[in-house]
């Protein structure tokens, strides 16, 4: 793709005149790199490397350094919160095994915790066949207390969690 430097910036040439010429679009191919830029056209280089923890937002064709090149508008990627993950039952086990807990010990702590027969039944039911576990959902958090975990550990196996394939 070939871009014309105007006086506002760089446009995208579509075979539009340049200084009252019209040429052909196959320019591209044909010509050298000195005559196209003889003319006002370049091809831009690539854009730099977006660096970790950020990303695009717009890019656009830009002088820099005396070269022509692609240039990317940045902005930080918001760090991803526990809340904004949904685990699936799978990856929760797999997340808590990763973390040193194993599922059986779960059960096991819950059966001990809670002294409600019904409370007990249901954490476990909940425990047991949820299948789409929410970070905000009221039992998750019981649930990482008697699993032992304390707040910024229970958030680190989420996170990590979140990456085993669902």
């Amino acid at each position: 793709m070939l871009y014309l430097e105007t006086p506002e910036g760089f446009v995208l040439w579509v075979g539009q005149p340049i200084a009252g010429i019209l040429h052909p679009r196959d320019i591209e191919q044909k010509w050298t790199a000195a005559e196209l830029e003889a003319a006002g056209l370049y091809a831009p280089a690539e854009a730099a490397p977006v660096p970790e923890g950020k990303r695009v937002t717009s890019t656009s064709v830009q002088r820099v350094e005396g070269a022509v090149r692609y240039v990317h508008a940045l902005e930080d990627i918001p760090p991803i919160e526990p809340a904004d993950i949904v685990l699936s039952d799978r990856q929760l086990r797999l997340g808590l095994i990763a973390a040193g807990v194993l599922p059986s010990a779960v059960r096991s702590a819950i059966e001990a915790a809670v002294t409600d027969p019904l409370e007990r039944e249901a954490m476990l039911t909940w425990f047991d066949y949820t299948r789409d576990i929410r970070w905000d959902h009221p039992v998750t958090q019981q649930l990482m207390a008697i699993a032992g975990f304390a707040p910024e550990a229970a958030e680190a196996m989420w996170l990590g969690a979140a990456t085993i394939e669902a």
